[in-house]
């Protein structure tokens, strides 16, 4: 540090750093004046304002015009800089002491001083003035808000025609089936992502005769990779059936234990789930189960309608329920037998919140000789009515729920 400093003081003309600038004889660069030859005394950070200020007016840097605004804020820094000053601190002040130092640091002032100016402008933020109010009084966002503005009272009546009227042209508009297709389709990708669940099937299908049957209900656990099912009937229909499939391949049975006394004498049977047995009391097959099928099945419907839209008529309405859930209702009417053949009518219930369907009904044609009320129709055509409720995505199935020899089943007793 001694050699650094050393080097400095002969670069500069010094003969010491406690020293200004040596004779000129040594250093011909420089002309010294003569007031400059003396350095003021350093003053501690205890000396009294008055010697302060006096020492701070007789520095050589003070006495340039273009470092007056700055040049007593610095030497008033490194005068009240408590302990030992920094080299740096002591070569930027002792290069203020001198003539040539002076003229160096003229744009370094000016510039600095210019800065300064700026940040004050820009810091400093003007008042609005506020015409007619006293500069005492609280500011606006102290006052109290203003009331809002008086709506326009329109007839009850009125209201409600034009509500109607907008909300069933937008149920009947085009974009309304485009969303039933929308829905539909993030539903079934909701559902491969899901993998598995557990619920409460609701089952009402028509008979050979063409009344309607009876409704079951039954619990339901659903696998689809691989497609697994168990399901159990616990109230209509066979009370205690119970079946379990898992898709392992062509030759993968369906294992039913009958319910009731004749579950108790016979042992479960295998069936082929295509077969005729098999489908002797469902419309479908019990590989088209489950809610992902049910969506992929309606959805490919929806696509079809969509692409011959003067075939059918739709709505869409909010505000409907299945059981305690919100849901969207979307109906789908067709004109003719020819474009549809087994369904006049389509019901879907969409739960708002899981976005999934959550009920299907679907309407046959009926006779057109006789003549019955909309409400009387739907009864004697009624097809098929599936719902699905309380369900349960959070519980994981493990392999346990679709093996025949879970303690909970009877497949084994």
């Amino acid at each position: 540090m001694e050699e650094m400093e050393s080097q400095w003081v002969r670069r500069v003309g010094l003969n010491s750093p406690n020293q200004q600038r040596a004779d000129p004889a040594t250093n011909p660069r420089v002309e010294m004046p003569v007031e400059s030859a003396a350095r003021p005394r350093r003053l501690g950070p205890r000396a009294f304002p008055s010697e302060r200020r006096a020492a701070i007016s007789d520095h050589p840097i003070t006495r340039d015009g273009f470092l007056l605004p700055i040049s007593p804020l610095l030497l008033g820094f490194y005068s009240g800089f408590p302990g030992r000053k920094p080299l740096a601190m002591t070569r930027f002040v002792s290069a203020c002491s001198t003539a040539d130092g002076s003229r160096r640091l003229k744009c370094l002032g000016l510039c600095l001083t210019f800065l300064f100016v700026c940040t004050v402008v820009i810091n400093v933020q003007p008042t609005r003035a506020r015409a007619g109010m006293d500069m005492a009084s609280p500011s606006l966002a102290e006052s109290e808000p203003l009331p809002p503005p008086p709506v326009r009272d329109l007839p009850q009546a009125q209201l409600a025609a034009t509500t109607k009227d907008l909300s069933l042209e937008m149920r009947t508009s085009p974009l309304a089936l485009q969303l039933h297709v929308a829905h539909l389709e993030l539903a079934a990708y909701r559902l491969r992502e899901k993998g598995a669940y557990s619920c409460t099937f609701c089952k009402q299908e028509s008979l050979e005769d063409g009344t309607a049957g009876e409704m079951q209900v039954m619990e339901l656990k659903m696998r689809h990779a691989p497609f697994s099912l168990y399901m159990k009937w616990v109230e209509g229909g066979d009370t205690g059936r119970q079946i379990l499939f898992v898709d392992n391949g062509p030759d993968s049975k369906m294992l039913v234990k009958l319910g009731g006394f004749k579950g108790k004498l016979l042992p479960p049977i295998k069936l082929d789930p295509q077969g005729d047995l098999a489908r002797s009391e469902s419309r479908h097959p019990i590989t088209d189960m489950g809610l992902l099928k049910l969506t992929e099945t309606i959805l490919q419907y929806r696509q079809r309608d969509l692409a011959n839209q003067h075939e059918v008529r739709w709505e869409m309405s909010s505000g409907e329920q299945y059981g305690d859930r919100p849901c969207h209702l979307f109906q789908i009417h067709y004109k003719s037998k020819t474009y549809e053949p087994t369904y006049r009518k389509s019901l879907v219930w969409m739960d708002r919140d899981l976005g999934l369907p959550v009920q299907v009904q679907n309407y046959g044609w009926g006779e057109e000789s006789v003549e019955l009320t909309a409400e009387e129709l739907d009864e004697v055509t009624l097809i098929e009515n599936y719902g699905y409720s309380d369900l349960d995505f959070a519980t994981q199935l493990a392999d346990g729920d679709f093996d025949k020899a879970n303690p909970n089943y009877t497949f084994r007793r």
